[in-house]
Parts: structure tokens; sequence; C-alpha cells
């Protein structure tokens, strides 16, 4: 039988960090394997931050896992078909928590387009951090 997947979407920030530790708890409670997944742009005219990723790289493989770039015309949809051709039982992403003014003048997160688009891929979203506060707290 082939071993269970869990895929972290990494989008090359500060927040990679917990999101990938958080998933590899999962993983591990789970007898799964661990694989991150960062998407690019499919125009290619996105810089990806180089050094976040060599990090996440890093840290997935010191907790058994692999990391994933892969290109698309939306992170939502090039997520989910990654997590479909690993295999996953469950996707994890993380979450900004908005306030609901800010979710009315941007329109839909990612997670939203993720959650809507899932189909029956389970889907985790973890708060990653609340509105007003910066990511270097």
């Amino acid at each position: 039988m082939e071993a269970s997947v869990i895929v972290v979407g990494l989008e090359g920030s500060p927040a990679d960090e917990w999101l990938i530790r958080y998933a590899a708890q999962l993983a591990g409670l789970s007898d799964a394997r661990l694989r991150g997944v960062h998407v690019r742009d499919i125009d290619n005219l996105d810089r990806p931050p180089k050094a976040q990723l060599e990090q996440d790289r890093r840290l997935l493989s010191e907790l058994h896992g692999t990391l994933a770039e892969v290109r698309a015309g939306d992170i939502a949809s090039g997520l989910i078909r990654a997590a479909r051709q690993a295999g996953a039982c469950q996707l994890v992403i993380g979450s900004r928590r908005r306030s609901r003014w800010s979710r009315l003048l941007t329109g839909s997160t990612v997670a939203d387009q993720v959650l809507r688009a899932a189909g029956d891929l389970p889907v985790q979203v973890v708060n990653v951090g609340r509105p007003g506060q910066s990511d270097a707290i």
C-alpha cells in the first residue's frame, strides 16, 4: 500500500516555517509523507523568493519531506492539481485573517478559491496571522 501524502502550500514567506512544521506534525500523526508545493505564475514573470524557498527546502528535508515548484495560471488551481498528482490525503494552506472590509475591497483570498475548487480533496486552512499584525512579530 502506498503511503498517504500531506501537501502543504507555501507562498515563500516567513509564515512557511510554521506551516511546514504544522503539516509535518500532521504527517507524523497519520504516518504520511510530507510534500511542500510552491506555485509560480505560468508566464514566469513573478520573482520567486529564492532565499525563503531554499530555507523551506532545507526544513522540509530535515523533516523528511520534499519541495516541488509548479507553474499554474492561478495559485489555487496549481495547489489543487499538485495535491491530486501527489495523491494527497490532505492539503494544508495558510491564510491571514482579514477584516470584513478588506474582503469586501479586495475580493476572495487564495484560501477561498481553494476551498471552492477542492471538490472531495480535504483542505485544512490554518491561520498564520491576524489583521493589523506584521509578519515581523
